[in-house]
């Protein structure tokens, strides 16, 4: 049986494009005629019994690969151009992608130093604005704590004075008047009499400005306060 095939390729316009394309491949009337007989042959060929029967089994697989040789050999023929076309179209798309790939690369980059530099900007205002507040805020203590003590200076002297003024001088009695110390400058007793004072910390303040350190990203330290010793300490709240 011959079985030499050969395969047509039916091509037709691309809608209005001016280009083609492949609507519909198929093998030529003779190969499909070729190839039904070979598998009609093949389909006859149920059971080996006798020595002719082994060797028109041998024939028909023999013909069914020719013809698989054959459509194989064909089929690359018919593919190549359109292979060879979609490697040319790959490259080219590939020469564009990347092109634009590159400068698509080029402005994200961009925007994220510019993304970055807002956002290094934003927080360093934000830093700036809460150390101004808590500037503000120790300031305003201060103020309070120097009002309390002019305060008190006064109510001191005026009752110093109204004790001095109220002695009176009697035959056979010695009356001594009592001194109340005031602080005006801490600098110099501790220079010239430290003895003279007793220090104490401010602790409420002193959590205050902890609290506003870890806001800030500082990590807390026994040396983190200049002149203070911080000790960590540890509690339990039950919540019922």
């Amino acid at each position: 049986m011959n079985t030499q095939t050969d395969y047509k390729i039916v091509l037709a316009p691309a809608g209005n494009h001016t280009g083609w394309k492949v609507s519909r491949i198929a093998l030529t009337e003779s190969a499909t005629i070729v190839v039904k007989q070979v598998v009609e042959s093949a389909r006859a060929l149920t059971t080996i019994v006798t020595e002719n029967d082994l060797q028109e089994f041998i024939k028909a697989e023999t013909d069914i690969q020719d013809m698989l040789g054959q459509l194989e050999v064909s089929r690359k023929i018919v593919k190549a151009p359109f292979y060879e076309a979609g490697k040319t179209i790959d490259a080219a798309a590939r020469e564009t992608s990347a092109l634009l790939e590159s400068e698509s690369k080029r402005l994200r980059a961009e925007m994220s130093r510019i993304y970055a530099d807002r956002r290094r900007r934003e927080l360093e205002e934000q830093r700036t604005f809460e150390e101004l507040a808590a500037k503000e805020r120790l300031k305003a203590i201060r103020a309070n704590d120097e009002q309390e003590a002019a305060q008190h200076n006064r109510t001191s002297a005026s009752a110093q004075a109204a004790a001095a003024t109220a002695v009176t001088t009697v035959p056979g009695l010695s009356i001594r008047v009592g001194w109340d110390a005031t602080l005006v400058d801490v600098v110099e007793v501790m220079r010239t009499n430290p003895h003279l004072l007793e220090t104490t910390l401010r602790k409420s303040v002193i959590q205050w400005e902890i609290k506003r350190l870890e806001e800030t990203g500082t990590v807390i330290k026994e040396n983190t306060i200049p002149g203070i010793k911080l000790t960590p300490k540890g509690s339990v709240n039950v919540r019922r």
